[in-house]
């Protein structure tokens, strides 16, 4: 689903989207991980992309979009039984606020970063997913050594 919104192209396609009794809509993204603490560090990216689909399917005649969910799907250790492959899961429901309005600004912040001529410093004391990504580049780079 693309939305043109200036001069950027917002694209997204979510897992699932229903159409609930009181005739508004409710989209859904599915993630196949355990539900743990880094998941919570991962969160504020998933309200992103959560918010940047309703945007799009409102753009598209799926309004109005009343919930946003990620559903977590943690497989079992173990299968069901050893003549079929029937692995169970395990499934946490993580309600998502709809903030449609974030994500203009969220664009809008992007092509202001984009635009500048060297990328702004990190926050200094950033904690969570900036730290992670911090030691994927690390270990990236020194891979590539």
């Amino acid at each position: 689903m693309p939305v043109k919104y200036g001069d950027w192209i917002l694209v997204g396609k979510p897992d699932d989207i229903f159409r609930i009794k009181d005739k508004t809509y409710h989209i859904v993204d599915y993630k196949t991980a355990k539900f743990t603490r880094r998941q919570d560090e991962l969160f504020p990216l998933y309200e992103v992309q959560l918010n940047s689909y309703a945007y799009l399917a409102q753009e598209y005649g799926f309004k109005p979009v009343s919930k946003l969910s990620l559903v977590y799907c943690q497989p079992n250790e173990d299968l069901d039984n050893d003549k079929d492959f029937k692995l169970g899961f395990r499934v946490d429901h993580v309600g998502v606020d709809l903030k449609l309005d974030i994500i203009p600004e969220l664009l809008l912040k992007a092509r202001e970063l984009l635009n500048q001529p060297e990328p702004p410093q990190a926050y200094s004391g950033c904690q969570g997913i900036c730290q992670w990504l911090e030691k994927a580049l690390e270990k990236s780079y020194n891979r590539n050594i």
